[in-house]
């Protein structure tokens, strides 16, 4: 397959761990960290990656997460690009934009694609959520509205995404 190069508003197939798709856009090609790019995760899950694209653009209501990631998987085509779409996700929901003006945080990171993928498939109930070394580790990565599929906001803490930022986004 041929290398792509990932353009602002790009949508793009993330596989999950039993077969099926995740979608994924976009926001940011600077990399500002490392080899990274900015991109938004959704809440959408089809069976092959193409019926991703058959309802309207991805919407902020649709939004899981937005993150610095490696781009490794989306050039050499494995998170296939499936089109492009206007970006609807506010820059309040992208990584770090508060930290800009303070010439970042100290604390920063760029995730691997492959913990993305996980991430996905932990939140589409394919693998635990508390897998990681830290069990509440894939909560920091949910935008603050969001909870986890099948939780509501009351749950314990392990189960509900953050109301103040994670660590990782203060200096």
């Amino acid at each position: 397959m041929p290398r792509q190069t990932p353009q602002p508003g790009d949508l793009f197939a993330v596989p999950l761990d039993d077969g099926t798709w995740a979608l994924g856009q976009v926001l940011d090609t600077v990399p500002i960290l490392a080899n990274s790019f900015t991109c938004a995760f959704f809440a959408r899950r089809t069976s092959t990656p193409q019926p991703l694209l058959s309802s309207a653009s991805p919407t902020s209501e649709e939004l899981l997460s937005c993150q610095f990631v490696t781009r490794e998987q989306f050039v050499r085509g494995a998170w296939p690009r499936l089109g492009n779409a206007p970006i609807a996700i506010t820059r309040g929901d992208w990584p770090y934009r508060r930290f800009l003006w303070m010439r970042w945080p100290r604390r920063r990171r760029v995730l691997e694609s492959g913990l993305i993928e996980r991430f996905l498939s932990a939140y589409h109930g394919l693998r635990p959520w508390t897998e990681m070394h830290d069990p509440s580790f894939y909560d920091t990565l949910l935008v603050s509205r969001r909870h986890r599929a099948g939780t509501e906001p009351s749950g314990s803490p392990s189960t509900v995404a953050p109301e103040s930022p994670p660590d990782c986004y203060t200096s």
